[in-house]
């Protein structure tokens, strides 16, 4: 996706593009719009209906939003340490 940015491409386009069951590409894709990596805009079709197209956010804004998710995880596995550091002194000294 990042590849074809800032182009949109259909679901089914892309299943076609890397090989794969268009149920197996729209979950992922789900997961991806669910995280702000690739964007989902409605579009409508000259005949009667309508579908999707999917684009990703450029390079230089993914490599952002990871480094934001890596911190934001460091910053939660050091909170959970403190609060066993803390539960394990506790417990030691009620022995």
């Amino acid at each position: 996706m990042i590849k074809i940015h800032p182009k949109s491409i259909s679901l089914e386009d892309l299943s076609k593009k890397v090989d794969r069951d268009k149920s197996t590409v729209f979950r992922s894709l789900k997961r991806l719009v669910i995280q702000r990596i690739v964007t989902k805009e409605t579009r409508t079709m000259k005949e009667r209906g309508y579908f999707h197209a999917y684009a990703s956010i450029d390079k230089r804004t993914l490599k952002i939003e990871t480094e934001k998710r890596v911190t934001e995880i460091k910053n939660n596995f050091n909170r959970l340490l403190k609060h066993f550091e803390d539960d394990l002194d506790i417990t030691l000294q009620n022995m």
